[in-house]
């Protein structure tokens, strides 16, 4: 075995023992019979009359071939070549053959709510919520009012009121709600048309058994769209009606909403 060869397996920590020709063993530190390794199968090192170690012909064949970087045909035994290929593919990491997985790695994308494609928003709306107490007889009155309002139209205001004093024959002050859709400005919020109907349908229970809910968006979210006339949700009677505008002029439209306000309060 040449220097080149035991310091490389000294360095992959693998003690290699060669057994001279000349060395004597007491019978009691023999060991049994076994069959020789791989590294005690080569030839053994010779001492030269001038007291250097003189390597097989086969080690010095191999030595001059690792010093030009050819390959000699007299190289070390297949056994020993063998025996170094194993130790190199325990040692080396395991490399895959495939170019395409060694070059490519699998990205996986994770939907967050960032990334997630946000749900349609309802289109901006505001409900006004008069409600008008007398005990068995309290009456909630539903009108709608631009986005923007801070407060309910004074037109609209003394209609409702108007309303209310017909009803219950004596003047009542109203507790106005104001609900405005979307509730925040966060796009990461689900704020659609299923969510709006949710939160009114919420708002129900706060309100009187009868309600006279005035245009086409207050109709569309508390009853259901198209809905006309008398409609039922969780107990509550809702009487489905025009805008509050289309009963400022006109009188047919007035005496039509008198008589239906008689049938409700007889």
């Amino acid at each position: 075995m040449t220097n080149l060869q035991r310091d490389y397996l000294r360095e992959m920590g693998i003690d290699v023992w060669v057994l001279r020709e000349n060395a004597v063993w007491p019978p009691a530190a023999r060991e049994p019979a076994r069959e020789p390794t791989p590294f005690e199968a080569q030839p053994p090192t010779v001492i030269s009359g001038r007291g250097q170690r003189e390597m097989p012909a086969a080690d010095r064949a191999g030595s001059r071939a690792g010093e030009t970087g050819a390959v000699s045909p007299g190289g070390p035994p297949a056994a020993y070549r063998s025996a170094i290929q194993n130790l190199l593919q325990q040692t080396e990491p395991a490399v895959s053959k495939t170019p395409e997985a060694s070059t490519k790695s699998e990205v996986k994308t994770e939907i967050t709510p960032e990334t997630a494609a946000p749900a349609t928003p309802s289109s901006p709306f505001q409900l006004f919520f008069l409600i008008y107490e007398a005990g068995d007889h309290s009456l909630g009155i539903v009108a709608e009012g631009k986005p923007d309002a801070a407060d309910i139209a004074a037109d609209v205001k003394r209609f409702a009121d108007d309303l209310a004093l017909a009803c219950h024959r004596r003047a009542l002050a109203a507790r106005v709600q104001t609900f405005r859709w979307p509730m925040v400005r966060n796009q990461q919020i689900p704020q659609t048309d299923d969510e709006a109907r949710i939160v009114l349908r919420n708002r129900l229970r706060e309100c009187p058994p009868t309600l006279l809910v005035f245009g086409d968006t207050a109709v569309s979210f508390l009853a259901g769209s198209g809905v006309t006339g008398l409609h039922t949700v969780d107990g509550h009677a809702l009487w489905c009606l025009p805008p509050c505008a289309s009963y400022f002029s006109g009188e047919s439209s007035k005496r039509a909403l008198w008589q239906l306000l008689r049938k409700i309060f007889p």
